[in-house]
């Protein structure tokens, strides 16, 4: 401090005082031995901390402050970096080979410079002792070593995007290395302000990169567009070739893909109900590689974006398979249920006794719907699906139903009214052994149309019973609601007697038949 207030009195003066201006030669002198000796003590307390990983805070602050009133910072900061960050460096050189490999070069750097008794711990201690000013010249000076270094010592093919999985490795390592090494020096909030860090970073053309990658990837994903597994190999492509620098053009890319997938599955012709239980499957599997892929959940951007993309395309697929769904479940229900022609020949003239069942064919009117809903594939269906499906099956089935009820019964009414007329034109009362009234007065015993329509009639009251059944497999874990609700929403025994209700109607208007109980 003496010398410094020394220097401050004779240099300014020393022109106009001969004698002042001889003692400046020996000032300096001073001030040079002095220095050298400031540093003598920094490389001992260098040795030290090496040694043991500790600093004496007392003897570090008063070194520091005798290189400040020696205007000597610059000393201080070039021979911290000359014996402590100069070697790692040249370390780290020799261990990444003469190819040097960036990352396994950036790896030893940031591993020797982040140890516990490496340079950024001895220079954090400096700078706990330093003004503020001091601390971040000293700290920005070390982080421009670091850019140096890099800058010089990488070439021309570790800046190239000729290879993205390279290019990959190469910018990754970087940014990690810089994120890393800007945390230990307290920079991160300077980034902006240091120019030398931005230069190095924007020799990587990651837009060139991007495009490479992207144009790849959509060449492998159009080899089978309507393929999960396609969607999947993409995201975790997506994922390995990600950076964070460029997250709004990897969002925009997943985006496409998803669409892509959509509208080519959508494209796909379905007939059937195995083909839609496909599609579906396919779909689900497509939706749920997506979400559990590490890069949906890289940026919040990606997963907000890609919800509704995905929620919209799935409903605009399911449109396609729940129509062939309905179409095909409904057709082979309803095939089932065309034997109701044939009741009128199993009673008529045969002499066979009043049913006390149903007929056989009712209980196998939906199996191929049930059978369906419980298969393997179809457990990876959503229930919405069905929900979608089966009341719509139901309705279709319970009005071809209706229809073939009503046109036997109509049937029933024309043979019975000929037969009738018949009768009147020979004037003969017992005749007509196949008349309701003529069996009925002759021993009181059921007429055989009498007989097809209590057939009618159980087989309605069967088939309202499987209706709710097969409404209720898709909710078996819903707690019981009102029927009024069961209605509304297409669901339950509710809905089913809602459906079967115009065929009673039928039955009392056409048969003169109750429900049975």
């Amino acid at each position: 401090m003496l010398l410094a207030l020394c220097r401050a009195s004779v240099a300014p003066n020393a022109p106009r005082f001969p004698f002042l201006a001889s003692l400046v030669p020996r000032l300096e002198t001073v001030h040079a031995t002095l220095v050298h000796s400031a540093e003598r003590s920094l490389r001992a307390q260098l040795g030290a901390f090496r040694s043991t990983g500790q600093t004496d805070a007392s003897a570090l602050g008063s070194l520091v402050r005798t290189h400040l009133h020696l205007d000597a910072w610059s000393n201080l900061i070039v021979v911290l970096i000359t014996t402590m960050v100069d070697p790692e460096l040249m370390s780290a050189r020799e261990a990444a080979g003469p190819k040097r490999h960036m990352p396994t070069y950036l790896g030893a750097v940031q591993r020797s410079l982040l140890a516990e008794r490496g340079p950024l711990a001895f220079v954090a201690a400096v700078s706990a002792v330093a003004p503020q000013g001091q601390s971040l010249a000293l700290r920005h000076h070390i982080l421009l070593r670091l850019v140096e270094a890099l800058e010089t010592g990488a070439g021309p093919a570790t800046f190239s995007a000729a290879v993205p999985s390279a290019f990959h490795r190469n910018y990754t390592a970087a940014t990690s290395f810089f994120r890393d090494t800007l945390a230990a020096l307290a920079l991160t909030k300077h980034a902006a302000e240091i120019p030398e860090v931005g230069d190095l970073m924007r020799k990587w053309p990651i837009e060139t990169y991007f495009q490479l990658v992207a144009r790849q990837l959509v060449a492998d994903f159009e080899t089978a567009p309507t393929s999960s597994a396609a969607v999947a190999a993409a995201f975790a492509r997506l994922h390995a070739d990600y950076l964070p620098a460029l997250v709004h053009r990897f969002f925009k890319l997943a985006a496409q893909i998803v669409m892509r997938y959509h509208q080519a599955l959508g494209a796909v012709t379905v007939t059937t109900a195995d083909e839609a239980i496909d599609c579906i499957v396919g779909l689900a599997a497509a939706q749920t590689a997506v979400r559990q892929s590490p890069f949906f959940s890289l940026h919040p951007t990606i997963a907000i974006g890609l919800v509704p993309l995905l929620g919209s395309g799935a409903r605009a697929v399911h449109v396609p398979c729940i129509a062939a769904l309905r179409t095909d479940l409904s057709e082979s229900a309803i095939s089932a249920l065309r034997m109701t022609r044939t009741i009128a020949a199993q009673y008529r003239a045969t002499g066979r006794p009043a049913p006390t069942a149903e007929s056989s064919f009712i209980a196998g009117t939906f199996e191929a719907a049930t059978a369906l809903i419980a298969s393997e594939p179809a457990r990876d269906i959503p229930v919405e699906v069905w929900r979608a499906v089966m009341p719509e099956i139901a309705k279709r089935t319970v009005d071809a139903h209706r229809d073939l009820v009503q046109d036997l019964l109509q049937t029933l009414a024309k043979t019975e009214d000929s037969l009738r007329r018949l009768k009147q034109s020979k004037g003969r009362a017992s005749s007509v052994g196949a008349s309701s009234s003529a069996a009925s007065s002759a021993g009181g015993s059921m007429s055989d149309e009498d007989k097809v329509r209590l057939q009618l009639a159980l087989d309605a009251r069967a088939l309202e019973e499987r209706v709710g059944e097969l409404l209720l497999i898709i909710d078996q874990d819903r707690e019981d609601q009102e029927d009024q609700e069961d209605q509304e929403e297409g669901k339950g025994p509710g809905f089913a007697q809602s459906l079967m209700s115009p065929t009673w109607v039928i039955l009392k208007n056409l048969g003169n038949v109750e429900r049975p109980n």
